[in-house]
Parts: C-alpha cells; structure tokens; sequence
C-alpha cells in the first residue's frame, strides 16, 4: 500500500499504525477499536517515507495500542509497480471546487428546505408555546469547524427547567463516553416527544447551514463537555462543518452499541460528495419511519 497525500496540506499526515484494513464506504468496522492488521514472520512489510508496501497473501489480527484509520474502498486504486500490483491511498480533498460544490449544494437545499417546512415548522412553535410554558425555539451551544463555538436552534422539546433539572437524570444515561441519551427521559413534553421522534425539532437547524455553521451532512454537532473528554484523535472530526444528519444518525442514531466516534472519524478521513449524497438518500427513510430517534 502506498499513501499519496496532498501537496500543501497541512493535515494530511501519513499513518504510520501499520498495515491498513480496509472495507466499502458505509460500512465501518473491519478493523476493531484497538487492533490492526500486522504481517506475520513469512511476509514482507516495509515502511518509509510516508508510503507503505506490502506484500501479502492474507493477514491476522493482533492487539495493537494505536487504533488505524480505516480507509474507505474509493480512495483505493491498483496501479502497477514493477512486477508487483500496489494499493495507492488517494488523498481526501475537502478544498477546491469540492468545498465550493458542497457549500453550494448546502445553500440550494437549506433555502428550498425552509420554504417547504416554514408551515410545519410555524405550527409546531405554536403547539409547543400553547402546550407548555417557555420559548418557541431553544438554543444550546455547540462546537463547530476549527473548534469555533455556535449557537445551534431547535424547537423545544424540553421543559423550560430542562438544563437546571440534568443533574437529576445524569443516572440515567444510556450512553456510552461524553454522550448523553435517555429513551424515556422525563424532561421531554408530550408534544417534544413527538417532535423528537419525527426529527421536526431539528429543522430550524437549516437556519445554521445557511449561517455557516453547519453542514446538512457531517460530524454530529458535540456539546463543549463532551469535547473536553475527547480523545486527542477525535478533533480530526473539527475539520469539517458538522452536519444535520450523517455517519451516525444513518447506522442507528441512539442505539447503545453505535460508536459515533469511529463513525464521525471515518466520514472525516473518507469524505466525498457522492458519499454525502448516499447519506441523505439513506436518511430520508429513516425519518419516515421514525428509526433511532428519541
């Protein structure tokens, strides 16, 4: 295997974990947390410079300390090299007329997207202002792009006490790491329940794409506590806008075995248009029927 990387970028880094394990975009976790591919004593690996070669017939796993990147399938081309086929690595490239296209595509949606729900949206602010006392809209920081702070907007769904109230429900977490979920949580109101389940709390969030601050494909949006108890590998995930939807939310959102830390990392070191497209098309149906959320 050889990575190529980029030019002038910065942070693109060559992995240096050992030999890589690989897999299709979509489907994370061929390698577990905790381990990578080695070669046993009967094949060659040698490693410099920045690229890796390998000549093997098939592999083994074995603890290792340092968790490897996982490499999604269309980064991966064959080239020749000599006598020998190599693996070449394609470097992910977030600048350029990408950055552009995605930005623009964001804007296109976000705007058309506001318009159709602005009906749906406006009733559900009433409901929730009629059913229980407090603001329409609630407001919560969250850590962006580059580790900038933002206002991130969603109807509430909540008690009005609902933050004053969270030491009284910390037990109940369900959570794995700096996350924290309740199925049954008892500050949600009857209505923010329905909010919640059908995602409609969460469309005021279009209003943070068109700011800037959000992506409608990304890294789940992390509350500045949980960023503080991240591993120092997790803020890769900063490089990219946080999104509406994503890795996350399209394999079982909530769900106490979903590892959104391997997932969000994966979407930032494999990202690509068509890969955003195939997660909205993906997330349509989930909404529908109402999977993962609560």
């Amino acid at each position: 295997v050889q990575e190529r990387r980029s030019p002038g970028d910065p942070q693109q880094q060559p992995d240096r974990s050992g030999v890589l394990g690989f897999h299709a975009f979509g489907e994370p976790g061929a390698v577990r947390p905790g381990q990578h591919r080695v070669a046993p004593a009967h094949r060659e690996v040698a490693a410099g410079k920045g690229d890796f070669r390998v000549l093997e017939e098939a592999a083994e796993e074995r603890p290792a300390p340092v968790q490897p990147r996982e490499i999604g399938q269309a980064r991966l081309t064959v080239r020749p090299l000599g006598r020998f086929p190599m693996v070449y690595i394609e470097p992910v490239r977030r600048n350029g007329w990408r950055a552009i296209a995605k930005r623009g595509f964001d804007i296109t949606v976000a705007s058309l997207l506001l318009v159709i729900t602005a009906p749906v949206v406006a009733t559900a602010c009433v409901v929730v202002q009629l059913t229980s006392p407090g603001p329409m809209f609630f407001r919560q920081t969250r850590v962006g792009r580059d580790g900038r702070s933002f206002s991130l907007l969603k109807i509430r769904s909540m008690f009005a006490d609902a933050e004053d109230r969270l030491a009284e429900v910390a037990h109940l977490n369900e959570a794995e790491g700096p996350i924290f979920k309740i199925r049954n949580d008892p500050r949600i109101t009857p209505i923010g329940r329905f909010l919640r389940q059908t995602s409609l709390d969460e469309l005021p969030q279009l209003v943070n794409v068109l700011r800037g601050e959000m992506s409608l494909v990304g890294p789940r949006p992390a509350l500045p506590a949980e960023a503080a108890q991240w591993d120092p590998s997790l803020h890769r995930r900063l490089r990219v806008r946080p999104g509406i939807t994503g890795m996350w939310q399209v394999h079982g959102r909530g769900s106490a075995g979903t590892d959104y830390a391997q997932l969000d990392l994966y979407y930032v070191d494999n990202w690509s248009l068509l890969a955003d497209l195939s997660i909205i098309v993906r997330t349509v149906p989930l909404v529908m029927m109402r999977r993962g959320a609560f």
